[in-house]
């Protein structure tokens, strides 16, 4: 969703820590990776993962 709204936007470049699979780790998650949402983005959409993952991997310990 985030993803998408990124697109919608018009962003071009998207960063983020931990990735949905670790996510899907502490709960329920719909498998819809970042990465194939900008592989269908009309323009060139930079992703790049894994930065501080472990930190945000803390968030989802709560």
């Amino acid at each position: 969703m985030c993803a998408m709204a990124c697109v919608w936007a018009g962003v071009s470049r998207i960063y983020f820590g931990a990735s949905i699979d670790d996510a899907a780790e502490f709960g329920n998650q719909v498998k819809i990776y970042c990465r194939e949402i900008a592989e269908k983005a009309w323009y060139e959409l930079q992703v790049e993962g894994g930065l501080l993952r472990e930190e945000c991997r803390e968030l989802f310990r709560g």
